[in-house]
């Protein structure tokens, strides 16, 4: 899988489970990337992430 794929998929992925109502600790661990990436990619809109990619 690309790292463009991979990211995209993870960014939705985050999205979902904090919906969910997981907490940051926990979607990381489950997600395997750190706490901090996972904020950002939270605070991130639609449009931001694709700027970002």
């Amino acid at each position: 899988m690309n790292a463009f794929l991979s990211k995209f998929m993870m960014y939705y992925e985050i999205k979902r489970m904090y919906r969910q109502g997981r907490s940051v600790s926990k979607i990381s661990k489950d997600v395997g990337c750190n706490r901090r990436t996972v904020k950002k990619y939270l605070a991130m809109d639609d449009g931001e992430f694709e700027s970002f990619l």
